[in-house]
């Protein structure tokens, strides 16, 4: 007597198989667009940073132009200790996503023998 599926078996693991590849690639979908957003999020982040860094570099300038004796008193420490926050912004870069290689469950189901 041979050990295998019987009809009916194969008949449900194929449908509860599609289900499952239908579920996977709408979860890779939803993978995808979190993916986009964060791409998007980090374009736009690189142009806050850009305009951040821009407007340091100019604030260092007006501050060098000022006099020896201001930039020693207390208005230049205290126009110092603000432009140095601005050019020693410090953000954590956000995680890329990765996407998945394949269903783990679909290649498990293919590598079960189908009979004995």
């Amino acid at each position: 007597m041979a050990f295998k599926l019987t009809g009916d078996e194969k008949k449900d693991l194929a449908m509860a198989r599609k289900a499952s590849i239908e579920a996977w690639v709408k979860y890779c979908d939803a993978i995808q667009d979190v993916q986009n957003a964060l791409d998007d999020y980090i374009e736009k982040r690189k142009c806050v940073l850009t305009v951040v860094n821009i407007a340091a570099e100019r604030m260092r300038e007006e501050f060098n132009d000022k006099s020896e004796g201001w930039q020693q008193g207390d208005k230049g420490s205290d126009a110092d200790s603000f432009i140095s926050e601005w050019e020693n912004i410090e953000v954590d870069d956000p995680d890329t996503v990765d996407m998945p290689d394949g269903d783990p469950l679909d290649e498990a189901i293919d590598a079960l023998p189908e009979e004995l």
